[in-house]
């Protein structure tokens, strides 16, 4: 296959880093679901590990990791939990979304990449609403929500959520994959990677 002018152009170090870029965007096109599913897993573990390190005596650690959290979330003391007499990093509702998120990647990767949720006004009126008419109605002072609902709205979004952009994500992925396997035919195995299979 002949190479186009601007990679012929290219130097060795050059070629090298595209080549491992596109390595790496190869390898990302199969394991974004794993990937994304062990951020998702650290992100929420180190919020709800924060009360433990601090109760073990890693004050330092764990007030370092508390305070990171509060880019992301309130923190407000009512609305969290607390394990070991210590309050948890992210608030209730924010645990929910994330376990949520966990909870829809799993039923995502269970279904083989199969379970969709296609109509985004669907998802707008069953995945967003409750956790909106919560949220907003606490937040105007009609009322004060309780830690159950908070958590279940939360999970409930959270999974919808992945269950609308996951197969989205799926879909360019797929995309990306045969572009590459398009440009670089058999010889993918010149990428490093062995030829997808069936």
């Amino acid at each position: 296959m002949e190479q186009p002018p601007a990679a012929a152009a290219l130097s060795p170090w050059e070629r090298r880093l595209v080549v491992a870029a596109d390595r790496f965007i190869y390898w990302l096109t199969r394991h974004w679901l794993a990937l994304l599913s062990a951020l998702l897993t650290l992100f929420l573990g180190l919020a709800l590990l924060t009360p433990v390190l601090q109760a073990w005596g890693y004050d330092g650690l764990g007030r370092t990791l508390f305070r990171a959290y509060h880019r992301v979330c309130h923190q407000r003391p009512e609305r969290s939990f607390f394990i070991m007499g210590r309050q948890v990093a992210f608030c209730q509702r924010d645990v929910g979304e994330f376990a949520g998120f966990l909870l829809g990647s799993g039923l995502y990767a269970a279904s083989r990449r199969r379970l969709r949720l296609r109509n985004a006004r669907l998802y707008l009126m069953v995945f967003v609403t409750p956790i909106a008419v919560d949220g907003i109605t606490q937040l105007l002072g009609l009322r004060e929500s309780n830690w159950w609902l908070r958590l279940t709205t939360g999970i409930w979004f959270g999974a919808g959520t992945v269950l609308l952009v996951y197969p989205r994500i799926n879909a360019a992925m797929l995309d990306t994959r045969r572009e590459l396997e398009v440009r670089f035919g058999v010889g993918l195995a010149r990428l490093g990677v062995a030829a997808p299979r069936g």
